[in-house]
This record gives structure tokens, sequence and C-alpha cells, in this order.
């Protein structure tokens, strides 16, 4: 009987106050920057696989690195190969070590003006045997102990389960990861990493300031949308045809990027040109200074095509009944992924920003002037990232706040 292995990774963004110790990473080594590195590469090749469908877009790169590292670390032969190309593994002990290490620092209990906590659980089928080494593996850098679970007995109880425990990690923003039949009588293994993250901005916007307004869009329309205004100090840069924001959430260790073309068709021409290296160029030049910033305030759900996404990224041996090697996982072989899903939600307004993103796999056996306006009336691109690793956490594009 084909015994699906069903993998999962969530990420949540809220709005809160979170107390402990500093914070461990506030430099990159040389084996973070791989990890560092790696996950911002990904994030931007997702990116631009899923760009080239219009509309607006939203996902955690973040929450799917994550998850797609727990199914490398079960992962042999050519899966094992295409997975780290993908990402950009040279070692993959350190790779996990220190993605292990980024996770614990990013969602520890740390003395901050927000709360970004983490969990990772494996549920595994009663006499299941899994590789010993992978077993371990889970629990030293993922925190992730397996939990056993009559799955095959009782497909509809754990996935209420497995849900259930997505739903109260997230804060009730991902209620139901999986659908009716993602965990069936033939599910072997489920894997979950839950994320959440609150936060306020640095600097919030009056509500009274936001005012609906024209957005143009890229048909060469308009669309009305509650713009929000503030002026104060934001990270600024300007490009040739493009210019940069910098909004910091309150305690300066996260922000969101905002990249806004001068044309209005520009983002075409930003996405086309847009990687790791020449992002990182343009974060250099940014300044803090007087800015009067004008943004729209706007929420998107969003799904991600993820298997034809990570198809186009090589990524295919895995999802090949007769190409697939998860034997680091299951001893025997006979795994491939059946299913992959990315789910993601956001939520921008005037005190700060609410997201939330899923991703699951299912698997089968077989110098400045004193002021600039920055007004994001048009398409722009967006993200918000960890200042102080550089870790992109969620990506998006905007292209109808409306």
């Amino acid at each position: 009987m084909s015994r699906p292995l069903v993998l999962s990774s969530t990420l949540l963004l809220l709005t809160a106050v979170g107390c402990a110790q500093p914070r461990v990473v506030t430099t990159v080594d040389a084996d973070m920057a791989v990890v560092v590195d790696g996950n911002n590469g990904f994030a931007i090749d997702l990116y631009q696989q899923a760009a080239l469908e219009p509309g607006n877009l939203f996902f955690s790169p973040f929450s799917i690195t994550a998850a797609l590292s727990m199914v490398y670390a079960g992962a042999e032969g050519d899966s094992e190969a295409e997975v780290a190309a993908a990402m950009g593994v040279a070692d993959e002990a350190l790779w996990h070590d220190n993605l292990g290490l980024l996770f614990d620092d990013l969602v520890g209990k740390h003395h901050r003006a927000y709360t970004l906590n983490g969990a990772n659980r494996v549920w595994g089928q009663d006499g299941l045997a899994f590789a010993p080494a992978f077993e371990d593996l889970m629990v030293d850098a993922y925190n992730a102990p397996i939990e056993r679970l009559d799955i095959a007995g009782d497909p509809d109880k754990a996935t209420e389960q497995v849900n259930g425990w997505v739903d109260k990690q997230t804060r009730g923003f991902i209620p139901e990861l999986f659908e009716k039949g993602d965990i069936s009588a033939a599910t072997m293994v489920v894997l979950c990493n839950a994320v959440y993250f609150e936060g306020d901005w640095a600097e919030q916007f009056e509500e009274d300031n936001t005012q609906d307004g024209e957005f143009r869009t890229l048909d060469g329309g308009t669309v009305q949308a509650p713009l929000m205004h503030n002026t104060a100090d934001y990270g600024y840069a300007e490009l040739e045809g493009l210019k940069i924001a910098e909004l910091p959430y309150e305690g300066d260790e996260l922000s969101m990027v905002v990249l806004l073309p001068d044309a209005d068709d520009g983002i075409y021409d930003l996405e086309a040109d847009l990687t790791a290296a020449s992002l990182a160029e343009m974060l250099e030049q940014l300044n803090y200074g007087e800015v009067s910033m004008t943004l729209p305030s706007f929420t998107m759900d969003y799904e991600l095509p993820l298997k034809s996404t990570l198809r186009s990224l090589g990524i295919v041996s895995m999802f090949e009944p007769t190409a697939a090697d998860l034997s680091g996982m299951v001893p025997g072989g006979g795994l491939y992924i059946e299913a992959a899903r990315h789910k993601a939600y956001v939520d921008v307004f005037e005190q700060g920003t609410r997201a939330a993103a899923a991703t699951g796999f299912g698997a089968d056996l077989s110098a400045m002037p004193d002021t600039h306006d920055f007004v994001a009336d048009h398409p722009f691109v967006f993200l918000i990232r960890d200042m102080l690793t550089g870790s992109i956490l969620f990506m998006g594009r905007v292209e109808d706040p409306s």
C-alpha cells in the first residue's frame, strides 16, 4: 500500500511585544552566511517564477526553505542534489546546523519590542521505522521530536489534530493548513513548522491621515485605495529608475522594504533584473532621513503553485514515483512528493503588519536632502526582512491594493 508523507511549514506576522534575553545572531559568520544567502537567493528565484503570472502575489520564502530543508534532510541521490542546488547548499551538515541556529535566533525568547516565536512538529504513523539519523536531526536542528499517531486508523482525526496544532501556533491565522484528503489512511508522516510574528511600525501612521486615493495600475487605469501618509525617518535611496524605502518595525530588528519603480509599468524591468546580489547592492544604498511616505493599506490572500514552481527551479525527481529517493527519512525507499502547497496572507495597516504563510508537502511511497517624497501609488515590490541577518522572511508584489 502506498502511504503519503505530508510535510508543512507555516509563518505568521501579527502585532505585540515580547521579552527575555538579547538575540544571539547580530552578525553573520561565514557558515551562517551560507544559509542567509541560500534563503535569499532561493527567495528571488521563487519570486521570479511566481511573477510570471500577472496580479498581486505574496509568499514566505523562509517558510518554504524551512519545509523543504526538512524534506532535504531525508533525501538521497538526485532528489538530494536537486534541492541542494536550488537552495545553494554546499555542506548539508552545516546547512542544517546553521538553519537551526538561525531559526532559534529568530524565534527564540529574546528581549525585544516584538514577538517572533516558532515551533516544529513531526507526527509519524504508529510502528513506522524512521532512519535514526533523520530522527536525531529533527530533534537536534529542528527541535521536532516525532510524535506517534494512528493516522491510518483515523485520518480525519489526525487531520484535525495537526490543523489544531497549526491553528494554535499561528493564533488562528492558518486554521486549516491541510485540506480534506491531504492526510489519508495511506499517510505515514506529517511534518509541520509554524512561526508567528507580532510587530508595530517603529513610526506608526495616523489613521486620520489615511485617505482614499488613486492607485495607478499596469493596464493604464486607476483604482481607489486607502493611502496611508506619514513623515518620519525612514531608510531611503534613489537609484536609476527606482526608489527604495525601508520601514522598520518597533525594535529596529525587522523591517519592510518597498522597491518602487519610477515608471508606472517599471515593475517589469525591476523584476527582470532582480537578483539576490542586486537586491543586496540596493539595500547598501539606504540612508536614514526624513521621508514623506505614502503607502497603501492592503490585504492579500495568495496561493503559490508550489509544485510547478519548484519544478521550474530544477527540483524534479522528488515528484516522480520512479525517480524520487527519500530513503534518508524512511529506509527502503519508495517515498515521493505527491502534493505541494503554499498559501499566504498579508495585512498592512496603520499600526503595523499581519502576515501568515503555510507550506505543505504530501508524499506517497513508491547623503540625502532634508525630505524625500515616496508615493507608492502604482505597482511595487515589497519584502519583510530580518535587519540583523538580512534574511528575507516574506516577499510580494502589489499590482492592485483594492
